[in-house]
């Protein structure tokens, strides 16, 4: 129980770091704060994944003082936590890269880092509620990457159809 509690407490890490740290940070150490955030969270989720494999039930709910399980540590879910953690950490070291010297690469750093913590915490909700609402700020993460370069005419298309997008699988998913 501790490593999902840990895998818990590293992603609520990087929206801290997303948010707060952000703002008195460079772009290098904000980057290697999310690469290290993410190279944590993965080791937990591979410790939480094997710990599943010789457990014989393999689901490890995370109870939250609510009375409700909220966050569920099945093989599947740490396996898509697991898979967010390596793509969020690639797709932060090519950015380190192309986006160097580009006056909006600590916004894009921050918006990333949020939007990795939100998928992840997505993939681990045990909870329709919990569930929805990830499932809205992950839209909303997306939305504010896509659209990014506000003077960019296909960046504002690309995100005005995000947006419409949203609207529908929102609303399908509360039908």
């Amino acid at each position: 129980m501790m490593i999902e509690k840990s895998m818990f407490i590293a992603t609520l890490s990087l929206m801290v770091l997303s948010f707060v740290f952000s703002r008195f940070l460079s772009v290098i150490s904000l980057i290697r704060w999310g690469k290290l955030l993410l190279n944590v969270s993965f080791l937990l989720g591979l410790l939480s994944f094997l710990r599943s494999l010789i457990n014989s039930t393999g689901c490890f709910p995370f109870e939250w003082s609510l009375g409700f399980n909220s966050f569920l540590f099945d093989k599947i879910s740490i396996l898509f936590y697991l898979m967010v953690s390596i793509i969020g950490w690639v797709i932060i070291s090519f950015s380190k890269n192309y986006l160097w010297g580009d006056s909006l690469h600590k916004v894009f750093i921050m918006r990333l880092l949020f939007t990795i913590a939100v998928v992840q915490l997505m993939v681990l909700s045990g909870d329709f509620i919990l569930i929805f609402l990830f499932w809205f700020l992950s839209d909303v993460g997306l939305r504010s990457l896509i659209g990014l370069y506000q003077n960019r005419k296909y960046a504002l298309v690309a995100q005005a159809k995000k947006k419409k997008m949203s609207i529908l699988s929102n609303i399908f998913m509360i039908v």
